[in-house]
């Protein structure tokens, strides 16, 4: 959807309860288009949409000591340049970030933080001038992991099929 629409069908969902659990963007004739999923809870919560990494920055400096935290970011390139879609939850839990980290570079610091006991949160991979980026949100989580990056689906499938059985499931 366009932004109007989005922003049209979350003020009529936002009274019943309604909040945000995925949203995607992408680059549609070009213009940034929103793909989402909603589910029920009453949490409080604060979104900016296509902004560029400066303004981005600026206003996640400005929410992260009222204690507001990411809960879904979303990357998309328009005219070469990432734009930033963001939703914050009020909490005061720990987070790090990455920003437009080549895979080799995210590749490192997943594996350091890990073994901290960082989990993914939220990734999402793009290109800029040919370049493969990645930005990244990590949070203190417990629970196992397992992720993949850049497969070709076949091996993805093939990979999948494999943990199924096992119990595992898809996150994000």
């Amino acid at each position: 959807w366009k932004y109007a629409d989005l922003k049209s069908k979350y003020d009529a969902l936002w009274p019943e309860g309604w909040r945000l659990a995925q949203l995607q963007s992408h680059i549609e004739y070009g213009e940034v288009v929103y793909t989402a999923v909603w589910k029920q809870t009453n949490v409080a919560e604060k979104q900016a949409y296509g902004l560029t990494f400066k303004d981005y920055k600026a206003l996640y400096d400005a929410l992260w000591p009222e204690g507001w935290r990411i809960h879904l970011l979303d990357v998309c390139v328009l005219d070469g340049e990432p734009r930033y879609t963001a939703v914050w939850h009020q909490t005061y839990a720990s987070e790090i970030q990455i920003y437009g980290w080549s895979y080799p570079e995210y590749n490192v610091e997943y594996a350091a933080l890990w073994l901290a006991g960082w989990r993914l949160k939220s990734i999402n991979s793009f290109v800029v001038d040919g370049k493969f980026q990645s930005t990244a949100v990590w949070n203190i989580n417990p629970e196992e992991e397992l992720q993949v990056c850049a497969w070709k689906y076949d091996d993805f499938k093939r990979y999948y099929d494999e943990l199924w059985p096992e119990g595992w499931r898809l996150a994000m």
